[in-house]
């Protein structure tokens, strides 16, 4: 009789529970880049008319609770989805991020935050990816896993605003869905960015498209948000599909034609040449 500890453990939850949780530096790196998020955060909050260290201090742990349940949901949300797709993912810390959030922090006294110091990398899993395309790490793979991230990041700061808006709450309460709605926003600006190693250039180059349609969204819905005070997540989603059909009318489908294109041709086919007279 086998020992229970011998039986066969299912393949699936056996990939995620090996690959999904953080290694030791990287829990090490999470660690350290949320007490820096909750520090750059909670930095105008240590007093309201003077310097109150208690208050600080007080906030400081609120907004710390904040930045471990919003960075927590975006890397797990990578991560999760790199094993389930057969890679191995690894995040590390992007140093010049950290360096510019302290000077924009400093220069601005708290009052622009910079989020954006990880980029996430993933390692081929052979033995996890036998019968399926196992050509090694690439930006098809790569930019759906960095997608998912700030999918989970868009959702909390959806969730935190329609939490605001809907009801009062008590101040701690109040403060907390205040700093989770703007760290999931500031974090989502600054990382749907096309530097790499941030989210957006993972996202940028695997399609433009996509790239677009996400952004446009974004920006429909601070639009919307700020002139109206409405909360739509519809109408980012409208105003998304949108600007995507007419980025791909007048520019995608002129300017690059993927099909017979040789070393010595334009990238611009025959429809855009003969629009601009060549």
């Amino acid at each position: 009789m086998n020992h229970p500890s011998e039986k066969r453990r299912n393949p699936y939850l056996d990939k995620i529970l090996r690959y999904m949780p953080f290694e030791w530096h990287e829990w090490r790196a999470f660690i350290f880049l949320s007490f820096l998020y909750a520090f750059i955060l909670s930095f105008d909050d240590w007093g309201k008319y003077a310097f109150s260290f208690w208050t600080g201090i007080g906030n400081l742990i609120l907004s710390l609770g904040v930045v471990l349940l919003s960075h927590g949901a975006h890397h797990y949300a990578q991560r999760w989805y790199s094993a389930h797709r057969g890679y191995k993912p690894e995040h590390t810390i992007w140093v010049p991020g950290i360096i510019i959030a302290l000077i924009v922090m400093i220069l601005t006294n708290g009052k622009l935050m910079m989020f954006a110091a990880t980029g996430i990398f993933i390692q081929h899993l052979a033995v996890q990816r036998l019968g399926t395309f196992r050509y090694g790490e690439n930006v098809k793979v790569l930019g759906p896993i960095a997608l998912m991230g700030l999918l989970s990041t868009g959702i909390l700061a959806a969730i935190a605003r329609i939490l605001l808006d809907s009801t009062s709450w008590t101040p701690v309460a109040e403060y907390m869905l205040t700093q989770l709605w703007i760290f999931n926003i500031t974090y989502l600006i600054w990382n749907i960015l096309p530097i790499p190693p941030l989210d957006g250039s993972r996202i940028f180059f695997w399609s433009r498209l996509q790239y677009v349609f996400w952004i446009a969204g974004m920006g429909g819905y601070f639009l919307v948000l700020l002139f109206t005070g409405v909360s739509s997540i519809l109408i980012a989603l409208v105003t998304a599909l949108i600007i995507l059909t007419l980025y791909y009318y007048f520019y995608e489908q002129y300017f690059w034609n993927p099909m017979n294109v040789s070393a010595g041709e334009s990238f611009m086919n025959e429809k855009r040449k003969k629009k601009l007279g060549l």
